[in-house]
């Protein structure tokens, strides 16, 4: 559950009949559907939390007291502006992936000398362009150059000069390990030397503040977990009944990372595909990995992609590290 994750374009609702079949389905969320249900773990790609539904509750849990990584991003990125506008140098093309509404990178843009242009990547071409149209009024200095794509299905860096990726949120820690080191060195590759890329990540910390920030007592975090059903029902045609299941979320110490999964109540099936699954109560489908790291750890992931690390800047709990090509 982070910030700047990949979002699906078409919106649904949490009232979505599960046997509802009749509309378009987008053919990718169906192979996704059916490769995660028949993992030998079952488990649901993140991205899948965010139609219209989910993003107004993402937004909603970022201002919630116990959920603290939106909130110390921000107070980095607000205290630090300067500092690091200084290091990505002047004359940058910058780009940021899942941008989003582009909130956070306005502290770069206000701090920036001389930018060659900022390219904002998301998945959701609608947001993407109102925002770019946003920005462009507020930095007429500043040419915007959106770009609408899945940038976790090999994503080719815009062309520019200087380039620096931006990638805020701590989205980084939703990709498994080999995801983590794949996704990092085909981004690598595709840098100059002296280019590079700004990175936020959630530090590890007191297994407390986590579990709480994954369970907050009012239940919103539960609502945008299963909410994540009704998506998948109208883009996949899946069966999934929302009244079967309920939120899970636990830090698991062996992989330093929070959990969050769907549990079900009861016994359930579940169909897409042309196939089914059933699920026994107890069972559980994985929704998320939320890795946490140690500066340390991090510039280890990051020289192993071949990135050098530089700069890291820390408070709240979270960093914002700044990663070169030698």
């Amino acid at each position: 559950m982070n910030d700047t994750l990949t979002r699906p374009s078409r919106p649904t609702s949490p009232t979505s009949d599960p046997r509802d079949t009749t509309s378009e389905l987008d053919p990718r969320a169906v192979a996704d559907l059916v490769a995660g249900l028949s993992a030998p773990q079952p488990n649901l790609s993140p991205k899948y939390f965010y139609d219209a539904l989910g993003s107004k509750l993402f937004s909603a849990i970022t201002l919630l007291p116990w959920y603290y990584p939106t909130r110390a991003e921000r107070s980095l990125l607000a205290e630090h502006a300067g500092p690091i506008a200084g290091t990505l140098g002047t004359g940058i093309t910058l780009i940021e992936l899942g941008s989003g509404s582009s909130s956070k990178v306005r502290f770069l843009l206000d701090a920036l000398q001389a930018p060659n242009a900022y390219v904002p990547v998301d998945i959701d071409a609608v947001t993407l362009h109102q925002t770019a149209e946003e920005l462009q009024a507020a930095y007429p200095d500043i040419p915007i150059r959106p770009r609408a794509g899945d940038f976790t299905r090999n994503f080719q860096l815009p062309p520019g000069t200087r380039r620096v990726v931006f990638y805020p949120g701590s989205t980084i820690g939703n990709l498994e390990p080999d995801e983590r080191m794949l996704f990092l060195r085909r981004l690598a590759d595709q840098l100059a030397p002296g280019e590079g890329m700004l990175i936020g990540f959630d530090l590890v910390k007191a297994e407390r503040l986590l579990h709480d920030a994954y369970n907050d007592p009012i239940g919103v975090t539960a609502a945008f977990n299963k909410n994540m059903l009704a998506h998948l029902n109208r883009v996949a045609g899946a069966g999934f009944d929302l009244t079967a299941w309920e939120h899970e979320a636990w830090f698991d110490t062996e992989r330093s990372c929070i959990t969050m999964a769907l549990r079900a109540v009861r016994p359930t099936q579940v169909s897409a595909g042309g196939r089914s699954w059933h699920f026994d109560a107890g069972a559980r489908i994985r929704t998320e990995r939320s890795y946490k790291f140690t500066v340390e750890g991090f510039a280890q992931v990051a020289g192993q992609a071949g990135l050098q690390q530089g700069q890291v800047w820390t408070g709240g709990g979270f960093a914002l590290g700044w990663y070169v090509k030698g």
